[in-house]
């Protein structure tokens, strides 16, 4: 009789099983299908133009990082038209929120649809249809994480999981052109799936020890990846940090009521460039003239700039902090955002130098996005409006702080728990070295970040529910 109960139990669990498998694989075909079409081919925005003109043309630069204009140069080989790279877009972003929401369907068919709701909520979809690096960002995160709770709900598993893992992970280190502030977490993560978790010095010590010996092996690939495409590629170099650095002592001076190397400027363009620090943080000639573009162009370009900056730093801290908060708080404010172009017909390509070399590729002439693009700038415009970046900050802090006060008071490991956390740990990792690297703002720098606490939210429910409910 118990052999026959048994049998039954096994027999309506594995329906259940095939029941939630096929219906999320449904869900998330028809999902990715009808984004497709209906967003095909998509927004192009000026930085994607230029790595397409550079992968078209082999005139690289490091503005950019090289695996995405090498990858790009691979791809026009076998499909001279966006349908290769959109479709790539789509599916990356559907296959993983399929992988995250197959966690959770032994569990509970509510907290599997909760991932779907939450790949479909407004802030993660409306730059869905555009192709931009910040997008493929944040659907290779969302694919890494979905192979890492497919590996963390497997009792046993193979090493080609490991493998698959650690290149989805390179891949996400390599959109972000091996920044160190990434590799770390990555590394952790993949350290965190290969050892059984336990609450002993012994297994910190060697979780610490996996995670900097994958952390060492990402970053050595990287590198050598980067070092490897830019040398054969002959790609033109570019100082970055000159450009941060000049910034940096171009705001300072702003902020502090054009005291330091902004003293020499024309009271116009002292006016246009304090107007557009404390408006949009962008230094265009639109914005601030061409006599304040210039000055910051010279700035850039002094072989002194980086001594300058110790020094200013060292001479006034009180004045850089206060100019990075500012840069920072703009950021999340959204203020300084550039809507994005619609790519329906050629002669909406961007400049004369660009559109020759995209008409070497195939771009329909059809114009499906009109809608979408509406409604992209109403909800980039509302979720500005309502401070969105924040409030998304602020349920991160929340679930951190939740996170901390259960593993203090009842020392028991939780996987969800540790996902959830992962995940937020991989987020702010992304964003957070922003206070003090970046150099302008658009809404985009944070949406993949911002995305992937998002997506956190149903491991943090469903720890809720199966600790302090079931």
């Amino acid at each position: 009789m118990k052999l026959e109960e048994q049998n039954q139990t096994s027999k309506a669990s594995f329906r259940e099983v095939y029941f939630s498998s096929s219906f999320t694989a449904t869900l998330a075909v028809l999902l990715g299908t009808m984004f497709f079409v209906g967003l095909y081919p998509g927004h192009l925005v000026t930085d994607t133009i230029a790595n397409i003109h550079n992968a078209l043309n082999g005139t690289y630069s490091l503005i950019y990082p090289p695996f995405i204009e090498a990858s790009l140069g691979l791809l026009f080989v076998f499909d001279k038209s966006l349908f290769s790279i959109f479709f790539l877009q789509i599916f990356t972003y559907w296959a993983g929120v399929y992988l995250l929401s197959m966690y959770f369907y032994k569990k509970s068919i509510w907290l599997t649809l909760l991932v779907f709701l939450v790949a479909l909520f407004p802030y993660n979809i409306h730059l869905h249809s555009t192709l931009i690096k910040d997008v493929w960002l944040q659907e290779i995160y969302i694919l890494f994480f979905g192979i890492t709770a497919l590996i963390a709900n497997r009792e046993r598993f193979d090493n080609i999981f490991i493998f698959w893992i650690f290149l989805t992970g390179l891949t996400v280190i390599l959109l972000r052109n091996v920044f160190v502030a990434l590799i770390l977490p990555i590394g952790l993560v993949i350290s965190w799936l290969l050892l059984h978790p336990n609450r002993g010095m012994e297994y910190l010590v060697r979780l610490f020890g996996l995670t900097l010996l994958f952390s060492i092996l990402l970053w050595g690939l990287g590198a050598f990846f980067n070092h490897s495409v830019t040398n054969g590629l002959q790609a033109k170099r570019v100082d970055n940090f000159a450009r941060l650095a000049a910034y940096d002592l171009f705001g300072m001076s702003i902020a502090a009521g054009h005291k330091g190397v902004t003293h020499n400027l024309s009271p116009e363009a002292k006016e246009k460039s304090t107007r557009a620090y404390h408006g949009n943080n962008v230094f265009w000639p639109g914005t601030v003239g061409d006599e304040a573009v210039k000055f910051l162009l010279k700035l850039k370009l002094d072989p002194d700039i980086k001594h300058k900056w110790t020094n200013e730093i060292l001479k006034n801290p009180g004045m850089y902090l206060k100019h990075r908060i500012h840069v920072f708080c703009k950021l999340f404010n959204g203020t300084g955002q550039k809507s994005t172009e619609l790519l329906s017909r050629k002669k909406n390509l961007g400049s004369d130098r660009f559109a020759k070399s995209l008409e070497r590729i195939k771009i329909d002439d059809i114009s499906p996005t009109v809608v979408w693009q509406g409604y992209d700038k109403y909800i980039r415009y509302y979720f500005l409006k309502i401070r969105a970046n924040w409030w998304i900050l602020i349920l991160s802090l929340s679930m951190g702080v939740a996170a901390v006060a259960y593993t203090l008071q009842k020392r028991r490991y939780n996987q969800d728990l540790s996902l959830c956390m992962l995940m937020n740990l991989c987020a702010w990792s992304y964003f957070g070295p922003y206070i003090f690297m970046i150099h302008h703002s658009e809404v985009r720098y944070v949406y993949p970040g911002l995305s992937l606490i998002l997506f956190s939210v149903p491991f943090f429910i469903s720890f809720i529910i199966h600790t302090f409910f079931v």
